[in-house]
């Protein structure tokens, strides 16, 4: 393979951030972050584009949710690539996770039991989700409808 040589000016702040982000999280010299992404850009890579769709949300993120994802990439065929877009999200100044601690597990408790007592039994990451969303009066943002079955915690 024949290599040749850019020199690129005028490279936008928010290019500048994400190539330096990435190059960072990769462990790899900005050049190598910025010919990855062009080959990718240009549809001549064998790894699919990554679009960054969720670059300019803020927020929180529950460890169980990480779990959740991560036992996602684990069984998928694009763990490592997804990994990596999610280090790279978390990595952002704007985004924190949010860790169980003993006034979660007394929350987890009440909702456990009006579940059980609704006749509603939803999963326990589920629960401890809203456990956490409840604690820090979060709301979810989800398209499970088993959160339904907890009116007083707030989704979308």
């Amino acid at each position: 393979m024949r290599y040749g040589q850019l020199t690129i000016r005028k490279v936008p702040d928010q290019v500048n951030t994400v190539l330096r982000e990435r190059a960072a999280a990769e462990n790899e010299s900005i050049n190598q972050a910025a010919v990855d992404a062009l080959t990718r850009g240009l549809g001549l890579s064998d790894v699919e584009a990554i679009h960054h769709d969720l670059d300019d949300l803020a927020g929180t993120i529950p460890f169980v949710v990480l779990a959740e994802l991560r036992a996602g990439f684990a069984s998928g065929t694009h763990g490592p690539a997804n990994e990596k877009v999610l280090t790279l999200f978390l990595n952002r100044a704007r985004v924190s996770t949010l860790f169980a601690d003993e006034a979660t597990t007394m929350i987890y408790a009440r909702l456990f039991f009006q579940l059980r007592k609704q006749g509603t039994p939803i999963p326990v990451h589920d629960i401890w989700i809203a456990a956490l969303a409840a604690q820090h009066d979060l709301v979810i943002f989800t398209r499970d409808a088993q959160f339904e079955a907890l009116p007083q915690i707030p989704r979308i």
